[in-house]
């Protein structure tokens, strides 16, 4: 029972590989150093040598205790080397005196101690430091009197010396050796199972992600479906204060799930890139509405600021800068219970054709101690700032040691400055193609447009009119009312920017005196906007990029993005809508209907093709998770069918299913576009206003 626990503690499971062979080959060493000390005993005259490997074992035995004790191998591996090779072999060797010696085999087994035990770079410089050593002490033993290899009085004795050591030495060195190579074998035979356990888990984890995902997402598209047809009921504030706050909590958990999911693709090293060419207005106009949808009701303002010469069209992966963006804004959003946050964008040219895209993200939140930044970027240290009012901000922690994983994927780089409770500004850069020709902004043909703006607060006031400025846009501000009146009846200005405030308390006389001028309202996002005359409504946060569009009347994304929701019907179009859940397809049913279009629903792929084959349908909105005949398979059969409408007629895929690679996998199959669930209100609007005949659109007087 002794010897078993004695086993256990030493050798035992718990034990690491490294101390493990160190326990193995000391207590050999420790073995063998008793049949030395034995041998030293009758071969080597006098009695120092014999003291001496006495001292040896004895510090072998302690060197062993202590290494176990505080689980550190290194130290004592150098002490037991340099005494053995350095103190008792030299000091055997000076003594024995004889022509035949068996000392300069056990130099052999010093050597192997030293590479057995310590088998990185410090092992390496060890055995040359010994060998250069043994080298110099048989050259100085050749010139001392008692010279072993000269003095002529070998025997029978001295060879059998030889003989017992190069037995001790091969069977304790074998020993050690051969122990070496079955721990490293045990190693490399656990590392085997565990990479084919990490596969099944990976694998496991993998279905149970993609599972879950689409069982989350799947009712909560009847939740937010619900939540945006509520939002267009006559509904009072404290009731659409509740009815947002639900829409938040959604989102929430949409992000938390998102980051789940990339975060599993980090810890397997699976963050795929794929490089096409894409409009960054249209990807920042997406990021700047997702933000502010979760600013609502924060009372925290955020501000756009973007560089004259961005590019517009650039060369990289916008599914993979857009998760930077978000998840740095989000960041900021969590720790930012007042005050503001402000984006900035720039780019700066590296060569023909190529930039670095900057971006900085400033808050005026908690901010974050010194002690805690480096902890900031790490997969699974949650940084938890300061007082009771921000121990419970959502989310999970991961969003920005993703972006540390995409940035060093791609070739970017990411850094942050804080002052504690006074704020944190995050700044990235990362490296794309670049059509430089073609700018975002082209401040340039504003020669005749001149702008009154009227804002409610200096702030806004002057934000607004640095974005004129980076126009190159002509702008005026009024003192007061009174003078805000006289501008207008100066008839000088081609558009008037005024937030909403300021247009309800001027209405009537707004209504009254307004002729050719445009007008353009700045708005909350959750205002109910009444508006008697004909103009835009920008919702905050105004930037460039809306600002632009207005100006120049045009009718491409960044106008659509600025019309109220419901700025058009498409009373002549009829729609099919097929998924296998009943609530999926009354949501889906309800947002169409806000646009006065038929709608026809399905429950399976077998009755969409026979809807199909009975009715003229202008668009088809199509499940992929069906029973019998999923999404992809409906596709291709209606792809299949005689009538040539169908061949050409908008497909548009609905899935929970937003595992990496699913949008390819739908535009690969000839999908015109794909929408994951929860269907959004924007989605659907922009699918049809891009996808329905411009016949069949037609533009509500704003």
């Amino acid at each position: 029972m002794f010897f078993a626990r004695l086993y256990d503690r030493y050798f035992g499971e718990h034990v690491s590989n490294d101390r493990r062979v160190f326990n193995s080959i000391h207590v050999i060493f420790i073995i063998g150093m008793i049949f030395s000390t034995a041998l030293v005993y009758f071969y080597i005259p006098g009695q120092i040598a014999f003291f001496t490997s006495i001292g040896i074992t004895i510090l072998a035995m302690l060197t062993f205790v202590e290494a176990n004790r505080v689980d550190n191998t290194k130290i004592p591996v150098l002490i037991m080397s340099a005494a053995f090779n350095y103190i008792f072999l030299s000091l055997v060797y000076l003594s024995y005196g004889r022509l035949v010696c068996m000392i300069p085999v056990y130099f052999i087994f010093g050597l192997l101690y030293s590479a057995l035990l310590l088998p990185d770079k410090w092992g390496v410089i060890l055995i040359s430091v010994q060998t250069v050593f043994y080298i110099g002490l048989i050259i100085y033993a050749s010139s001392i009197q008692f010279n072993p290899l000269l003095n002529g009085q070998e025997s029978i004795w001295d060879y059998s010396g030889i003989f017992i050591a190069i037995v001790i030495s091969g069977i304790f060195g074998g020993l050690a050796v051969r122990y070496r190579i079955r721990i490293q074998e045990a190693e490399r035979a656990k590392a085997d199972k565990m990479h084919d356990k990490i596969m099944k888990d990976y694998i496991a984890k993998d279905i149970f992600l993609i599972n879950m995902s689409h069982e989350i997402r799947t009712p909560m598209n009847a939740i937010v479906g619900t939540v945006n047809m509520l939002l267009d009921q006559n509904v009072n504030d404290r009731v659409r204060d509740s009815v947002y706050n639900i829409l938040n909590s959604c989102n929430a958990l949409l992000s938390i799930t998102n980051e789940l999911m990339d975060i599993s693709r980090s810890d397997t090293e699976e963050i795929s890139v794929n490089t096409t060419r894409y409009d960054f207005g249209d990807l920042l106009l997406e990021i700047i509405n997702m933000i502010a949808v979760r600013l609502m009701d924060t009372g925290v303002s955020l501000y756009v600021d973007l560089a004259e010469d961005i590019p517009r069209y650039m060369y990289g992966d916008p599914s993979k800068l857009r998760q930077i963006f978000i998840n740095i804004l989000n960041n900021a959003v969590k720790y930012t219970k007042e005050g503001k946050i402000t984006l900035r964008i720039s780019s700066k040219p590296i060569a023909d054709g190529e930039i670095i895209l900057q971006a900085e993200v400033e808050d005026t939140g908690i901010g974050i101690k010194e002690e805690n930044i480096p902890k900031l970027f790490s997969v699974y240290e949650r940084v938890q700032e300061g007082d009771a009012d921000h121990r419970s901000v959502e989310g999970t922690g991961l969003g920005l040691s993703i972006c540390t994983e995409i940035l060093d994927k791609l070739g970017g780089e990411i850094h942050v400055k804080s002052v504690y409770h006074s704020g944190s500004t995050f700044y990235f850069s990362l490296p794309q193609k670049a059509e430089t020709d073609h700018l975002l902004l082209d401040p340039s043909s504003f020669d005749n447009v001149k702008v009154l703006i009227y804002e409610t607060g200096d702030e806004a006031q002057d934000y607004l009119t640095h974005i004129m400025d980076s126009l190159h846009v002509a702008w005026s501000v009024p003192q007061d009312g009174t003078d805000f009146k006289e501008k207008i009846l100066s008839r000088q200005y081609t558009h008037l920017f005024l937030s909403y405030d300021r247009y309800m308390e001027h209405i009537r006389f707004l209504d009254t005196m307004i002729r050719s001028e445009k007008l353009v309202l700045i708005t909350e996002i959750t205002q109910t906007v009444l508006m008697n005359k004909y103009g835009s409504i920008i919702t905050r946060p105004a930037h460039a990029i809306n600002v632009k569009a207005v100006l120049r009347n045009e009718s491409n994304n960044y106008v659509r993005e600025i019309i109220r929701k419901g700025g058009f019907s498409c009373p002549d179009a009829t729609i099919l809508v097929v998924d296998d859940n009943l609530t999926n397809l009354t949501v889906a049913s309800g947002l169409l209907k806000k646009y006065e279009a038929k709608v026809l629903t399905a429950l399976s792929g077998m009755e969409c093709l026979t809807v199909l084959m009975n009715n003229h349908v202008d668009m088809v909105f199509l499940d992929y998770m069906m029973p019998e005949m999923n999404g992809i398979d409906t596709f291709l059969k209606i792809r299949e069918m005689e009538d040539p409408h169908m061949k050409t007629m908008p497909v548009v895929a609905l899935t929970a299913n937003v595992v990496n690679g699913a949008k390819e996998m739908f535009l690969d199959a000839g999908f015109d576009d794909y929408i994951a669930k929860p269907i959004e209100v924007d989605r659907i609007e922009r699918a049809l206003k891009t996808f329905l005949p411009r016949e069949l659109i037609v533009v509500k007087n704003r």
